[in-house]
């Protein structure tokens, strides 16, 4: 006589068309699906396998699924040193901070864009991938005695966080004048977008910040991995 149990628990109409049979633990049988287009039947630990799709969890991989068909294709990558730019403010901005007001760097002159990330409209750089970026900013501001400013602040400002670098007090001023630099590694998403800023505090607004073909103040980057 058949073993009853195997009666029992065979494939038969009172399962589910067009599943897949599994044998749990116990040994009773189950089922799992139908599947959906680009599902598979996908282990877990010892467990009955369950019904996953494939997944992407850096991006880098585009999953197309279709009836009977997975399609796995790699996103487009870039490399190192494939996005870049320097871009340099072109002329004089008159009292654009000194007052604690923060001015934009606004580097309206390209030297160089590898890959046409930033924006000269704007003064954004925008990450065309995911990854490391190096990033610098320089600004130049005159006119500094006149405003009687005492503290200043430059900034790096991404999608993600703000960095900011002070100067204080007046040892640093020469002639009226102070450059200040800042510079990161930082990490940006895809489409995240980066700026400089920078503030001179304690006086009036009297500030200049300045701009020539000489590049004193400007804004770089560049991907680093």
């Amino acid at each position: 006589m058949a073993n009853q149990n195997s009666l029992n628990n065979r494939p038969d109409a009172n399962r589910t068309e067009k599943s897949i049979p599994v044998y749990g633990a116990s040994g009773a049988l189950t089922e799992i699906g139908p599947l959906t287009n680009g599902q598979l039947a996908i282990g877990d630990s010892g467990d009955p396998p369950s019904a996953a799709s494939l997944d992407s969890a850096g991006g880098t991989i585009t999953i197309t699924p279709g009836a009977g068909t997975i399609n796995l294709e790699q996103t487009n990558t870039l490399d190192v040193g494939d996005s870049g730019f320097l871009a340099y403010k072109n002329s004089d901005t008159s009292s654009a901070t000194g007052d604690g007001s923060v001015a934009t760097i606004s580097a309206n002159t390209e030297v160089f864009d590898t890959g046409n990330d930033y924006n000269t409209s704007t003064y954004n750089f925008t990450a065309p991938s995911t990854g490391k970026y190096y990033l610098g900013t320089s600004a130049c501001g005159t006119n500094i005695a006149g405003s009687s400013a005492t503290a200043h602040i430059i900034n790096l400002t991404t999608s993600n966080r703000n960095y900011q670098f002070a100067y204080s007090g007046a040892a640093a001023i020469q002639n009226g004048a102070l450059s200040m630099s800042h510079a990161v590694i930082t990490d940006m998403d895809a489409a995240d977008t980066a700026f400089g800023s920078v503030g001179y505090y304690g006086g009036s607004k009297l500030v200049i910040l300045t701009g020539s073909a000489g590049i004193y103040t400007y804004l770089v980057g560049m991907l680093m991995a």
